[in-house]
């Protein structure tokens, strides 16, 4: 496996960890976590017959278009319906930016750094502010910090 598959194999196991922290044991939250991402994973579909219908809704929720994700119209619609959507799926969203945050900094482009900055701090840190004190705090440091590299380099 190159450094990119495993990458991924571990974002959502780290994503259902740091939910433990900020939201105790909560059992939904956890397999949650560790399954998010599979619309990205499993194109065709196949693993899908498995999952409760809320569970796919939640995921087709949060799945954003690569393509898309930047454009200054498609954001706010995303997240629209992310702000909408039941309590599990709002602090998935946050707990995924929080690893990606952790991330950021082995990114090179310095202009997808920006824009993902700017949403976080449009988008996800008022989200957090309202699920969760310590969640906000540590998502607002590892924000700042990172516009800390940003502005550094």
């Amino acid at each position: 496996l190159n450094k990119k598959k495993i990458s991924k194999v571990y974002h959502p196991i780290r994503v259902s960890y740091y939910s433990t922290f900020f939201f105790k044991r909560d059992i939904k939250l956890i397999l949650f976590s560790i399954m998010h991402n599979l619309l990205e994973y499993d194109k065709n579909m196949k693993l899908f017959s498995y999952l409760k219908k809320e569970n796919l809704k939640r995921l087709q929720t949060l799945y954003i278009d690569d393509n898309k994700k930047y454009n200054e119209k498609y954001l706010p619609d995303y997240y629209k319906k992310i702000y909408s959507s039941d309590l599990l799926t709002k602090k998935l969203k946050c707990l995924d930016k929080l690893d990606n945050l952790f991330n950021l900094n082995k990114n090179k482009d310095k202009n997808l750094k920006k824009k993902y900055l700017f949403e976080i701090k449009k988008y996800i840190l008022p989200l957090a502010k309202k699920l969760s004190k310590s969640l906000y705090f540590y998502l607002n440091l590892l924000y700042l910090h990172n516009i800390k590299l940003l502005n550094q380099k």
